[in-house]
């Protein structure tokens, strides 16, 4: 089976964007442990790779760092690629390779997981005989993560690489939670919206673009239906007729992401004032705010977690009667410098007590003198 892919940031334009494809095959039958037993080095281009395939965009990348933690120790690099061929393979769903440090561990991973559920979707796995890139991206030029500024080394630290190019530690990404990418912004959530099409018309993101008639998508927040209307989705329309047929009264709109209810004829969303919606311009702003203070909350987070942690020791450490290493290691200077200081103190009393002794030798010399003298 041969998957097209596409990775890169659409907002920046074509010339950032990179397309290949991935030949998946299926599961071998038995392993022979001469052949999977073996840890493969680095260069070797046949380093076992196995592939999550239909993975929703609301479970990368976090969500992924979540269900291969377990495996932490086996697998070395995570790369997220988008489907690039519509309806078929829509890019609403990525396909994540899986690198790992053997084959054998690749056969493990694929063993666990292929055909559980996860988070109420059902894992399909594959492995990987080639990837092909038409333009492969340039790799990190100074090949750090740009998280906690350490090196991308998967000899040390398990590698992933977003839809958007930009690699980091798995770890560090992980607690990054859903914010957009810390170098580009690039939020993989959006692609939910971008391959939504309606279930009565097929009508999609990229059809509507090229229509006369603006008609907009809508998905049921209850069943997840997706349906389109022109303007006001409580006239004629294929998601009212949905809401006539099941009663659902919600509805979100893939564009503008405010809430319609169909009860209320009204908007429900937090940003309507007084039942007028505001336009998509201001939406799509406020959705990059949203990011940026998601984004501000989770550093801030992180940030306080350490000094809590740092704080923590003091007050155990203080409790406890013990000192910090630094504290420790000055009082080791001063009882050395103590002792040594005592040595040269009894030095110096040993030749005080010697010279008081030769001065008492010379006194008595002297008065012996001065007696014979005067006997003279």
């Amino acid at each position: 089976m041969q998957v097209h892919f596409t990775t890169g940031n659409p907002a920046l334009g074509a010339d950032h964007l990179h397309r290949g494809s991935i030949h998946l095959t299926q599961a071998p039958q038995s392993v022979d442990e001469r052949d999977y037993g073996q840890a493969l080095p680095d260069s070797n281009l046949r380093r076992a790779t196995v592939a999550l395939v239909g993975v929703p965009s609301r479970f990368v990348p976090t969500d992924v760092v979540e269900l291969l933690a377990p495996f932490r120790n086996s697998v070395r690099e995570i790369r997220i690629f988008r489907h690039a061929e519509p309806p078929r393979l829509p890019p609403s769903l990525c396909i994540v390779t899986i690198a790992c440090s053997s084959k054998q561990n690749a056969t493990e991973i694929y063993g666990r997981l292929h055909g559980t559920t996860h988070q109420q979707y059902r894992l399909a796995m594959a492995f990987v005989a080639q990837v092909e890139w038409q333009s492969r991206p340039a790799p990190p030029p100074d090949g750090l993560c740009v998280v906690c500024l350490d090196r991308l080394d998967v000899s040390y630290h398990v590698v992933l690489t977003t839809a958007c190019d930009h690699s980091f530690h798995a770890a560090c990404l992980g607690r990054w939670s859903d914010a957009p990418c810390p170098v580009c912004r690039y939020l993989h959530a959006s692609l939910a919206s971008q391959a939504t099409h309606c279930a009565t018309c097929a009508l999609g993101s990229e059809e509507q673009k090229s229509s006369e008639e603006r008609r907009d998508l809508w998905v049921c927040v209850v069943c997840g239906f997706a349906g389109c209307s022109s303007g006001n989705p409580s006239s004629s329309s294929h998601i009212r007729d949905h809401y006539d047929a099941t009663k659902h009264a919600y509805a979100v709109s893939v564009t503008s992401q405010l809430v319609w209810d169909f009860g209320g004829r009204n908007y429900v969303h937090r940003l309507v004032m007084d039942g007028e919606s505001i336009d998509s311009a201001d939406a799509q702003e406020h959705r990059k705010l949203e990011g940026l203070a998601l984004e501000y909350t989770q550093l801030l987070r992180s940030q306080l977690a350490r000094q809590r942690d740092v704080y923590e020791q003091r007050l155990a450490a203080r409790a406890g009667g013990v000192v910090d290493a630094a504290a420790e290691a000055r009082v080791v200077d001063l009882k050395a410098e103590v002792r040594a200081l005592e040595r040269r103190a009894a030095r110096d009393r040993k030749r005080l007590e010697a010279t008081e002794s030769d001065l008492k030798f010379l006194e008595e010399v002297s008065s012996a003198l001065e007696g014979d003298a005067a006997a003279r």
